[in-house]
């Protein structure tokens, strides 16, 4: 039965004993969760003495429990709550990682290969993030006028992608000038590895001096 809610007719007289227990309350109480589906549209909130907790009433009509105390864990809630507050204490975003190779790599192969002196950046995460991937080649340059190199970034492990034209970082001819591209991606719970490769444009000598690469973690995704 209802413990305190109690729809009245106009003109109902109301006793001293429903106007104390409105005072001593100061919140509408039903017994059992099943009540809540009787009260009028109005009522938004609204105490279940069965459950011991506090509901509200959601935007699109059903009644959702509002959390008690925070959760602290190593995981979210298997079934969190409306208004429940709770700290993952082991979701950390990775720290940043760039590193680079103070060294001229000569780019022989016509496709895209892994750099031989620029190590793959390993990240391990808890969590899915977004992720910042910034690469290039400080000083690249090719034996003549018409050769040169590109290089882009390729995912593996518990992330994959593959890179396609529009991230290849791409010079062409004798001049040293500076390369750089990036790109945004979901990286996934797990390790992941981030390669740079590189490859020849052209026929002559091409050669990566300085490449590096940098990947930082942006949010949670």
């Amino acid at each position: 039965m209802t413990i305190r809610y109690m729809a009245f007719a106009d003109g109902e007289v109301l006793t001293a004993n429903q106007l104390l227990d409105l005072q001593a309350n100061g919140v509408i109480q039903v017994t059992s969760y099943s009540e809540l589906a009787a009260l009028q549209t109005t009522i938004n909130a609204a105490y279940v003495k069965n459950d011991s907790a506090f509901y509200v009433r959601k935007a699109d009509s059903t009644w959702g429990q509002v959390g008690g105390l925070a959760t602290i864990g190593a995981s979210a809630p298997a079934s969190p709550q409306v208004g429940q507050i709770w700290y993952d204490t082991d979701a950390i975003l990775p720290a940043a990682q760039r590193q680079g190779y103070n060294g001229q790599e000569t780019i022989s192969s016509a496709t895209f290969s892994a750099l031989s002196n620029l190590s793959a950046v390993s990240v391990t995460a808890t969590e899915p993030f977004l992720a910042l991937v910034n690469y290039g080649v400080i000083s690249p340059f090719g034996s003549d006028a018409t050769t040169g190199l590109s290089m882009t970034v390729d995912l593996t492990g518990d992330t994959t992608r593959t890179s396609t034209f529009v991230d290849y970082a791409k010079t062409i001819g004798t001049q040293k000038t500076c390369i750089t591209n990036s790109f945004t991606t979901v990286v996934n719970s797990g390790t992941t590895l981030f390669t740079p490769k590189a490859k020849k444009e052209g026929a002559g000598t091409a050669i990566a001096e300085q490449p590096w690469i940098e990947v930082s973690a942006i949010r949670w995704a």
